[in-house]
């Protein structure tokens, strides 16, 4: 992702690695100019080349063309759009039943017991 000020060496790091991140989400902050697009960017072309789902919330529609182009989806999430994210929506979007309900249910259960 760049380089080490100090050393030079060059900085890596694989936020999809399973054998060291149960759950990988990220976050990136900065200030006007740094970079934060360009580093997404790569990080999921990145990530897509590696078969990794990506989903950018993204309130500046700067990512709309790369998901086109990559074959993904630009939905636009704004009131009267007809679009929503319904984070309670706990149903996996392979599995049309209802016996993942029991899992999910419980994983509610101790989330909101936290």
């Amino acid at each position: 992702v760049g380089t080490n000020r100090a050393t030079g060496c060059p900085v890596t790091f694989d936020p999809f690695d399973h054998t060291r991140y149960a759950n990988a989400n990220i976050a990136v902050f900065g200030h006007s100019g740094a970079g934060k697009t360009y580093l997404l960017s790569a990080l999921a072309m990145a990530a897509l080349g590696c078969g990794v789902q990506v989903f950018l919330i993204d309130p500046e529609h700067e990512y709309g063309r790369l998901a086109t182009l990559l074959g993904g989806v630009d939905v636009q999430l704004a009131l009267g759009s007809g679009h929503a994210l319904n984070v309670l929506d706990l149903r996996p979007s392979d599995q049309h039943d209802e016996a993942w309900l029991g899992p999910a249910a419980a994983d509610a259960v101790d989330l909101c017991s936290i």
